[in-house]
């Protein structure tokens, strides 16, 4: 094995979503789409009823949402993928910090935190399940001093969804919502 790994990770806000090691390092620049053709899987979540997360909740980020890099082989980032985030091109550990609210609409998805950002935060949510045959994606920020984004998303038919949140200097965020 190298000493170098490979890191998929969400563009817009930098969550780490896998990480693949190899026995040789590859000759020319790998892609997101060649990692994750048809998308990558993201599943895992743990159950909990505070955030209605069964623990079945799964995703397919597709390949545009990715991006990719070779960092220095590190066991935590290995061991733990989600729990970093790429900030000015290095791997670093998101606080212990979570999303403590989601809320999906027919047309909205609203992302609350617990108190007011220092900073303009950039937001990531999929949608996924209905009966949707392509997931959702919706993006933005939460402007400085504010403790929440409303995004918009086309129109979604009654049913029960799976979340996924993405906000920069937090834990990812999977849940179930019925719309």
């Amino acid at each position: 094995m190298t000493d170098q790994m490979t890191v998929l990770f969400v563009k817009h806000t930098g969550h780490v979503l896998a990480v693949v090691t190899r026995n040789a390092d590859p000759k020319g620049k790998i892609s997101a789409e060649n990692l994750a053709r048809g998308g990558l899987l993201v599943r895992g979540f743990t159950a909990n009823a505070a955030t209605n997360t069964t623990g079945n909740e799964q995703f397919k980020v597709l390949p545009e949402e990715l991006d990719v890099m070779t960092v220095d082989l590190d066991s935590a980032l290995l061991l733990q993928p989600r729990a970093f985030i790429i900030d000015d091109g290095q791997p670093v550990q998101t606080p212990n910090v979570t999303v403590p609210n989601v809320s999906l609409s027919l047309t909205n998805v609203t992302v609350t935190l617990g108190a007011a950002v220092t900073e303009e935060t950039k937001v990531w949510v999929q949608v996924d399940g209905g009966n949707l045959a392509e997931p959702r994606i919706a993006e933005g920020k939460i402007p400085n001093g504010a403790t929440s984004t409303v995004l918009q998303i086309q129109t979604l038919d009654p049913g029960i969804y799976y979340v996924l949140t993405l906000v920069v200097d937090r834990l990812p965020d999977a849940r179930s919502q019925t719309v």
